[in-house]
């Protein structure tokens, strides 16, 4: 057991000592695998396949912008049956679209664009 400590002590200096990998949104997740990386989403949910998470990602038509055809979609979503797409918070898949999902969107919305993810497309800035 007293060796197990020790192994595991070393192995925790050892990271210390080389720096863990950059975890901007602090989800557990590195930057270089997360689809979301200024939103913490340890979950990964990414249900388009896009590689940009659920959490950051409102471009439901993927054009790589936050739009009015993307507003449609959400408010389909929020009157009806639930599209996984629009599933974005508090936890993603969980089959409610609820107004926790639209103040994901309204954020996604605002900036008009998805991510910043593992996608280009969806790197959260615009393009020129």
């Amino acid at each position: 057991m007293k060796s197990r400590i020790i192994l595991l002590a070393g192995l925790v200096l050892a990271c210390a000592a080389h720096g863990a990998p950059p975890d901007t949104d602090g989800d557990g997740v590195p930057d270089a695998l997360d689809n979301c990386r200024e939103t913490p989403n340890a979950a990964q949910v990414d249900s388009d396949g896009d590689l940009c998470g659920n959490r950051c990602d409102a471009d439901y038509d993927q054009d790589g912008a936050v739009g009015a055809l993307d507003f449609l979609v959400f408010r389909a979503c929020f009157a009806g049956p639930a599209l996984p797409v629009c599933d974005h918070a508090p936890d993603p898949l969980d089959g409610i679209v609820s107004i926790l999902d639209f103040g994901v969107f309204q954020r996604q919305y605002t900036v008009g664009v998805p991510g910043p993810g593992l996608n280009p497309r969806c790197n959260g800035k615009r393009s020129p």
